[in-house]
């Protein structure tokens, strides 16, 4: 549950602050999913705490009963309560059960679209790269490491940051991520 609330709680950023390759309707598509995924999960927590008040209401009703067996309720009535708190467990057990199964699903979903995502980013990043080698000639591939700028980049290689920006068709030059590639025209 941790780890799926993870997951969760760091999709939109992933989805907002690093990934630059995907089109406009494929992001809002991902969001809508993420959204309706978390309003199913929102509503299964619900339908659990409802049931959770409803067997607790039923033990104090019993424990109640079971205190002033004379004055409130009668042997049978006390045997009919218990068996409605036990069905009632019954009940929760399976909507726990259900509501695991739902977020193992949500869990694997998200998973396996933000794995696409990445998938599709590479591809394109690779095909960036490609199509720069063929339009500028030699030049090296440069593999983004965590912290690294457009500028120290650009300055470790001795090229000015916009060639890097036109030959990669980098939209935001800001928002680069590490482990992208990068090709670096050869600035003679």
């Amino acid at each position: 549950m941790k780890r799926f609330l993870a997951i969760a709680g760091t999709l939109p950023l992933l989805l907002a602050g690093g990934c630059m390759m995907m089109e406009p309707a494929e992001e809002t598509a991902t969001k809508a999913e993420v959204e309706y995924l978390r309003g199913e999960l929102r509503a299964l927590r619900q339908e659990q705490a409802a049931s959770s008040a409803n067997v607790g209401r039923l033990q104090s009703d019993l424990y109640a009963a079971s205190a002033n067996q004379g004055d409130y309720a009668t042997q049978a009535q006390l045997a009919d309560l218990a068996r409605q708190i036990e069905s009632l467990r019954g009940a929760l057990a399976d909507e726990s059960s259900e509501r695991v199964k739902g977020e193992r699903k949500i869990y694997d979903d998200i998973v396996r679209k933000v794995t696409d995502i990445a998938k599709q980013q590479q591809a394109a990043a690779a095909k960036n790269a490609a199509a720069a080698q063929r339009t500028y000639g030699s030049g090296w591939e440069h593999v983004v490491q965590p912290g690294e700028s457009l500028s120290a980049i650009a300055a470790a290689y001795h090229v000015k940051v916009d060639s890097i920006v036109r030959a990669n068709e980098i939209r935001n030059p800001n928002a680069l991520r590490a482990g992208q590639k990068l090709f670096i025209p050869d600035p003679n």
